[in-house]
C-alpha cells in the first residue's frame, strides 16, 4: 500500500515534456517556447510548462495569460449562518450550489495545473428564469444575453415591473378602442398605436374635456409631437419604396450629384473623417470604378448593366453620399459647411440600395463590389436615425452573417494574415476592378483590410449584446511589416484572441460562467488596449472614435455583468456578496450616466471630432439606455434596505428621470428607436414615481396576483389569443402558489415575498453592516434638470396628462364606496371592464376599485381606466 502511495505521488510529480495546452488536448507538442501547435491555434499566452515538481513555471505567466486577482472566498464565508435554505425560491431550472467542490473543479481543470496563487473558479448562472424568446407575426427573435428583453428577463423586479406596464397598456387600449379611439398609424409600425392613441388622448381633452390647464404649452408639445410620428412615419415610407422600373431603366443621373463635388466635396470628406471607420477600399480603386460609372452611365446615359456589376458601384456611391450627409447633420455644426452635400436628397437612396441588393442573386454569389457594398449598408444602418438597427441588434446578426459568409466563399480569412504567400489568384479579364488596377498584392492588401474589420465588428457585438461570435476562430496575429498595419482594426488584431475567449466563456455554456475568469479577461484586454492605444497615438490621431468606442463597448459589458452577477447572488441568497455588487452596481451606473453625461456637455474635453458624432452616437446610445433599463431595479429594491431612507429612494427616481431627460432630448427628436422607447420609458417613470406610503413593489405584486386570479376564473379582460399572464411572468406564478400555500393573500403580500419566497429580503443591510452609499455629488448634474427648464423637454411633455377625463369618471363612480368595501351587485360587463374591483372566491380577494386605483396610479394618470 505505501508502495503504491510513492508510485502514485513519483508518477504526478514527474517533470513535464509537453506544454499544458497539448497535454489535455492530447496533441503532439513540439517543446518550444511558445509550442508551434499553440502558436497555430493562437494559444500563446498560455502555452505553459512545468519545470519541477514544486509547480514553478518556466515562463513566468499564469493561466490563460491572465493575471490572478483577488483571494476567492470559501462557500463558508458566503453563507450567512443559520440561512433557511427551504424558504428559496422554488423556480423551474434555479440551481442553488452553483459552487463546485475541489473534486469537481479538479475534474474540469484536468490536463491543467493551476498554481496555488491561481483563483479558482466561480460559476454564476446568467440565465436563471432560462432563454428569453419572442415569436410574432413578423419574426421569431432569441434575445442574446445582454439585450434589454434579456436583462429584465433575468432579473425578477423588472420582470414584474415589465409585465405589470405591459398589461396595463393592453387594458388601456381595450378601453379607448372600445370607445372608437385607437389611432392608426400608417407607415409605422403597430407597437406605435399606443403611443398616438394615448397622445391623441390629451388633445380630445384639451378641445372638450378642460382637464388640461390653458397655461401649459399643450398646443405647442402636442405640434411637436405630431411633427415626429410624422418625420418616422415618412423614414419608413421613404425606406419601403418600391421601383416598378426594371434594373435598366432607373436613371442614376436623377439621383447623383456631378462627378466634380462627389470627388472634390463628398470622397474628400469620407477619406479624411469617415474612411478610418470602415477602411474597406483601396480609395485609388474605388475613385477609378467611379469615373468609369460616372463615363459610362451617367455622361453617356447607357443603362446600368448587371452583368457588369455597375449597379453595385452605383450602390457604393449611393451609401457614401447618404453616410457622408449624416456626418456633416449630426456634427450640429453652427457653420453651414457642405452646401452641395447638405442639399441633395437622399430620401430613397436606401430603398435604391435595397432595390438592387435584395432582387438579385445577392444570396448566391458576391464578388468584391458586392461585399464591399454590404458592408456598408450594415455600417449605415448601425449608424442612421431611421428604422434599422433597434435595441436588441437583430438586423446585425442576420447582415453579418451574410457578410460573414461572403467573406469565407471568396477567401477573405485568417489565411490572408498567417499565409498570404500561399493565395494563388487566377483573375479573369472581365473581373471588376480589373487586374489593370487591382493587382495579386492589392487583393491581399483589401482582404486584409475587410477581414481585420468584420473580425472586429464580430466581436463587438458581443460585448453590446452577449451575442454569440458567429467568427468561430481566433488567431494570434504578429504583422512583422510595420507598413503593413494600414488600418485601427489590424493594429487590434492582437487582442482578439482574448475578446474571442470572452466571448466562449460566455456563451460556451450560459447556466456555468466563470465570473473569475472572465473578469481576468476583462482586466487583461484593457490592459492590452491601452498598451496599444499609447503606441498607435502618436502616430495617427484620428483614431480617437475608435478608440473611445473601444472603451465604451468595455465599460457596458463590464455594466451588464455586474447587473447579472448581483442578480446571481440574489437568487443565491449570498447576502455579503450582494449587498457588494449591489452597491459595485449602483456606483457603476452612476460611472456610465456621467459619461454620458459628459459627452453631450462636455464633448470638447473628450476630443471627439463632430463629424464622427454620427458614429459615436450609437454607442453612447446603447450604454446610456442600459443604465435606463438598469435604475428601476435599484428603485424597487429600495425598501428592502433599512440604510436607504425614502427621501433616498426619492432621491433615485429622481436621476432616472433626470438621465431618461438627457437621453430623450439628446436622441428622442432624431433617432427612431429612441422615441419609440420614450413611451414604455415614461410609463416606468409614473409607475415608479410614488409617495413614500404607495410602494410601487408592493402595488405591482398585489395588481399581477390579482390579474392571476381573474385569469383563473376566466375573467380576464384581455385577448384570450394572447398567451396567458401565469405563461408568460412564471416568477408570479410561483409567488402566488406561496401566496396561496401560506393562506394570506392580500394582507401582507411583500412580507411573503421577502419571507418565504424570496428569501434573500428577511436579511436586511444591517446583518453585514453594508450601509448603501448614495454618491449624491456624482449625481448633481442629473438632479438638476435646470438646463431644460428653458426650453421643451420631450420627455417631462410626452404623455404626461393622457385619459384623465376616464379617471375622473371612475372617481366620480367610486367616491360613494368605502375603501376597503367591494361593490355589491356589480354587472358582469362593468366587471370585465374594471378588473380590480373583481373578487376572486378561490382566495378571497377583496379590493376596492378607486382605492387600487389610488395605490396604483393617481387619478390625474394615465391608466385610470380600471
Amino acid at each position: 500500500m505505501d508502495y503504491e502511495s510513492q508510485s502514485k505521488t513519483k508518477k504526478r510529480h514527474r517533470i513535464t515534456v509537453v506544454c499544458t495546452n497539448c497535454k489535455k488536448r492530447k496533441s503532439k507538442c513540439d517543446r518550444t517556447k511558445p509550442c508551434g501547435t499553440c502558436v497555430r491555434l493562437g494559444d500563446i499566452d498560455s502555452c505553459l510548462y512545468l519545470t519541477d515538481s514544486s509547480g514553478h513555471q518556466d515562463t513566468g505567466h499564469s493561466l490563460d495569460g491572465i493575471e490572478p486577482s483577488r483571494k476567492q472566498r470559501s462557500p463558508a464565508e458566503r453563507i450567512s449562518p443559520g440561512l433557511d435554505k427551504k424558504g428559496s425560491l422554488s423556480l423551474p431550472k434555479q440551481n442553488k450550489d452553483h459552487w463546485q467542490r475541489t473534486e469537481e473543479i479538479e475534474d474540469l481543470t484536468s490536463g491543467y495545473y493551476v498554481p496555488i496563487n491561481e483563483e479558482r473558479p466561480l460559476f454564476i448562472n446568467l440565465i436563471p428564469n432560462g432563454f428569453y424568446l419572442e415569436t410574432k407575426r413578423s419574426a421569431d427573435n432569441l434575445f442574446a444575453l445582454f439585450t434589454d428583453r434579456a436583462i429584465e428577463h433575468r432579473d425578477p423586479y423588472l420582470k414584474a415591473m415589465v409585465t405589470f406596464r405591459s398589461v396595463a397598456i393592453k387594458k388601456m387600449m381595450g378601453k379607448l378602442g372600445n370607445n372608437g379611439n385607437n389611432v392608426k398609424n400608417g407607415n409605422l409600425p403597430k407597437s406605435f398605436e399606443a403611443l398616438s392613441t394615448f397622445d391623441a388622448d390629451d388633445e380630445r381633452r384639451d378641445d372638450g374635456g378642460g382637464a388640461v390647464e390653458k397655461g401649459n404649452n399643450f398646443r405647442m408639445h402636442q405640434t411637436i409631437h405630431k411633427s415626429l410620428f410624422n418625420k418616422f412615419a415618412q423614414y419608413r415610407e421613404n425606406n419601403a419604396t418600391k421601383f416598378n422600373e426594371n434594373f435598366e431603366t432607373i436613371l442614376p443621373k436623377n439621383y447623383l450629384p456631378s462627378l466634380k463635388v462627389l470627388e472634390d466635396e463628398i470622397l474628400v470628406l469620407f477619406e479624411e473623417k469617415i474612411y478610418n471607420m470602415i477602411p474597406i477600399f483601396d480609395m485609388k480603386i474605388l475613385r477609378h470604378e467611379i469615373h468609369t460609372f460616372y463615363r459610362n452611365i451617367v455622361n453617356e446615359g447607357n443603362p446600368v448593366s448587371i452583368k457588369q456589376y455597375d449597379h453595385m458601384v452605383f450602390c457604393i456611391i449611393l451609401l457614401i453620399i447618404k453616410i457622408c450627409q449624416l456626418s456633416v447633420q449630426f456634427s450640429k455644426s453652427k457653420l453651414y459647411i457642405y452646401p452641395v452635400l447638405q442639399g441633395i436628397d437622399t430620401s430613397k437612396f436606401l430603398a435604391l440600395v435595397n432595390h438592387y441588393l435584395f432582387e438579385i442573386k445577392v444570396l448566391r454569389k458576391c464578388n468584391l463590389l458586392q461585399l464591399q457594398c454590404l458592408i456598408l449598408l450594415r455600417f449605415l444602418n448601425w449608424c442612421a436615425p431611421e428604422d434599422g438597427d433597434g435595441a436588441e441588434t437583430q438586423y446585425s446578426q442576420i447582415l453579418m452573417g451574410t457578410i460573414i459568409s461572403s467573406c469565407k466563399e471568396m477567401g477573405i480569412n485568417w489565411y490572408c494574415f498567417s499565409q498570404p504567400e500561399k493565395y494563388f489568384f487566377n483573375i479573369n479579364r472581365h473581373t471588376r476592378p480589373s487586374y489593370d488596377m487591382m493587382k495579386n498584392s492589392d487583393y491581399i492588401s483589401v482582404f486584409r483590410k475587410i477581414w481585420s474589420y468584420v473580425l472586429f465588428w464580430d466581436r463587438k457585438m458581443c460585448f453590446i449584446s452577449g451575442e454569440e461570435c458567429q467568427i468561430g476562430k481566433a488567431l494570434s496575429c504578429h504583422i512583422k511589416e510595420e507598413a503593413n498595419i494600414t488600418t485601427w482594426y489590424m493594429r487590434m488584431l492582437p487582442l482578439d484572441t482574448l475578446m474571442k475567449k470572452i466571448n466562449d466563456t460566455l456563451n460556451d455554456d450560459p447556466e456555468k460562467v466563470d465570473l473569475n475568469l472572465l473578469h481576468r479577461l476583462i482586466s487583461n484586454l484593457r490592459r492590452k488596449f491601452y498598451t496599444l492605444k499609447c503606441l498607435s497615438k502618436n502616430e495617427n490621431e484620428r483614431m480617437g472614435h475608435i478608440d473611445f468606442e473601444m472603451e465604451w463597448i468595455i465599460e457596458s459589458f463590464s455594466l451588464s455583468l455586474l447587473h447579472a452577477e448581483m442578480i446571481f447572488y440574489e437568487y443565491d441568497c449570498n447576502i455579503v456578496e450582494f449587498y457588494k455588487t449591489f452597491q459595485d452596481l449602483w456606483d457603476m451606473t452612476i460611472h456610465i450616466s456621467r459619461k454620458c453625461y459628459d459627452y453631450f456637455f462636455n464633448s470638447d474635453a473628450l476630443n471627439v471630432d463632430p463629424l464622427t458624432k454620427f458614429y459615436t452616437n450609437r454607442v453612447v446610445e446603447i450604454v446610456a439606455n442600459k443604465a435606463l433599463v438598469i435604475v428601476p431595479a435599484f428603485i424597487l429594491r429600495a425598501d428592502r434596505f433599512k440604510t436607504i431612507q425614502p427621501t433616498d429612494k426619492k432621491k433615485m427616481v429622481e436621476f432616472l428621470y433626470g438621465v431618461s431627460s438627457i437621453y430623450f432630448n439628446e436622441f428622442g427628436f432624431e433617432y427612431y428607436r429612441c422615441f419609440r422607447k420614450m413611451f414604455t420609458a415614461k410609463i416606468s417613470y409614473k409607475i415608479l414615481n410614488r409617495s413614500c406610503e404607495k410602494d410601487a413593489w408592493r402595488i405591482i405584486l398585489k395588481f399581477l396576483l390579482n390579474e392571476l386570479a381573474l385569469e383563473a376564473n376566466g375573467d380576464s379582460p384581455i385577448d384570450s389569443k394572447d398567451m396567458k399572464l401565469s405563461d408568460v411572468c412564471l416568477i408570479i406564478s410561483e409567488f402566488q402558489k406561496t401566496v396561496q400555500k401560506h393562506n394570506r393573500y392580500g394582507s401582507d403580500i411583500l412580507g411573503i415575498w421577502n419571507n418565504k419566497f424570496y428569501p434573500i429580503g428577511k436579511y436586511d443591510d444591517d446583518m453585514t453592516g453594508f450601509r448603501f452609499q448614495m454618491r449624491m455629488k456624482q449625481m448633481e448634474e442629473f438632479l438638476d434638470m435646470d438646463k431644460y427648464s428653458g426650453k421643451f423637454n420631450i420627455f417631462s411633455s410626452f404623455y404626461d396628462h393622457a385619459s384623465s377625463q376616464l379617471a375622473k369618471h371612475t372617481e366620480v363612480d367610486t367616491n360613494a364606496k368605502t375603501p376597503n368595501e367591494q361593490p355589491a351587485n356589480t354587472p358582469q360587463k362593468e366587471m370585465l371592464l374594471n378588473p380590480v374591483m373583481a373578487a376572486s372566491p378561490a382566495n378571497g380577494l377583496l379590493i376596492s376599485e378607486f382605492d387600487m386605483i389610488k395605490d396604483i396610479f393617481d387619478p390625474v394618470d394615465f391608466v385610470s381606466f380600471f
